[in-house]
């Protein structure tokens, strides 16, 4: 049986989530090249796979009927807005993810990138390297109200990272866990709530129909102008078109994104955002830790095994997951 891995880097840090696959006779087909396969390079090599190890590329119907073979899908990571269930589910194509890997690496990140907007770090380490010196004032994160919206894995570990800060933490949830947040004296508010009071609004939320342009120019006419916003889960919960306007007319103070609605941004040729100096960007990167990479790498390869061997993949995807 033969095993595609479309997605990179995989194996670099440690081998065992190969050595795993090779173990159980899969032959293992991966580019060797440091970029990725092309669209047109994965449907070339689909035609006799069994299993699909993939990033955050795109697979629909048009890609994936050309896996007549395909028995799985193992994704390495935990969005699932780039799979057609549709055509999994009509093609009794399992698929599996790894949601517990990269939360905390993206949990880190996104205090990271708090401090970043905070302190104006990669405004002023831009500045010096340009030959100016400038001592900019920024703010402190204690005694400021950080919004969470969505309690989930990654939105818990926040919450547990920023506690030393001393922030008053606010959390939006469709589904809030109650026990939590009792157990984390935070508090529990509707959306309307969360836009306006937050200084800093991480979002932390799965794409899918009800929270595409989930921030738009409604919540930007509600939030601080002294506000930040951050996004580590993916580009399409934020209207571009509306951030760029609210950057324009200074009603927020700044944003830090991990995600894009279309990647690699910086190659559109209309990448507007990239004329602000209060835009910290990073490349969709929130998990990307040594640690928390080579985690998710194995749990994907073990997902594969579990199949093949008969036991029951704890990372199996149900309807209830994506919908």
């Amino acid at each position: 049986m033969k095993v595609l891995i479309s997605t990179l880097p995989f194996g670099e840090y440690n081998s065992a989530p190969l050595d795993l696959l090779k173990k159980h006779g899969l032959e293992v087909i991966a580019s060797n090249r440091a970029e990725k396969f092309s669209r047109e390079e994965l449907k070339s090599h689909l035609y006799d796979i069994d299993f699909l190890i993939a990033g955050t590329e795109l697979l629909d119907n048009e890609l994936l009927k050309h896996a007549p073979k395909l028995k799985a899908i193992a994704r390495v990571g935990i969005g699932l807005d780039n799979v057609d269930f549709n055509y999994t589910n009509q093609n009794s194509i399992t698929v599996t993810y790894t949601p517990d890997a990269p939360s905390l690496s993206v949990a880190e990140l996104t205090v990271g990138l708090m401090l970043d907007l905070a302190r104006t770090i990669t405004f002023v380490d831009t500045k010096i390297k340009k030959g100016k010196w400038h001592r900019y004032t920024g703010v402190l994160l204690q005694e400021k109200t950080l919004g969470i919206v969505g309690l989930g894995r990654i939105g818990k570990l926040l919450v547990k990272l920023i506690k030393p800060f001393g922030m008053k933490i606010l959390v939006h949830d469709i589904e809030p866990d109650y026990t939590f947040a009792k157990a984390e004296e935070i508090e529990l508010v509707s959306k309307e709530t969360i836009v306006k009071q937050s200084d800093f609004l991480s979002l932390h939320i799965p794409l899918y129909s009800k929270t595409i342009n989930y921030i738009d120019q409604n919540e930007f006419s509600l939030m601080k102008k002294d506000s930040f916003l951050i996004n580590t889960s993916r580009g399409g919960i934020i209207n571009e078109s509306a951030l760029v306007n609210a950057l324009f007319s200074r009603k927020i103070a700044g944003v830090a994104l991990d995600v894009f609605s279309e990647e690699p941004y910086n190659k559109r040729c209309d990448s507007p955002l990239l004329q602000f100096d209060n835009v910290v960007f990073t490349a969709h990167m929130g998990s990307c830790t040594k640690e928390g990479r080579y985690q998710m790498e194995f749990e994907a390869a073990k997902s594969i095994i579990d199949l093949i061997t008969g036991n029951n993949s704890p990372n199996i995807v149900t309807a209830s997951t994506y919908q």
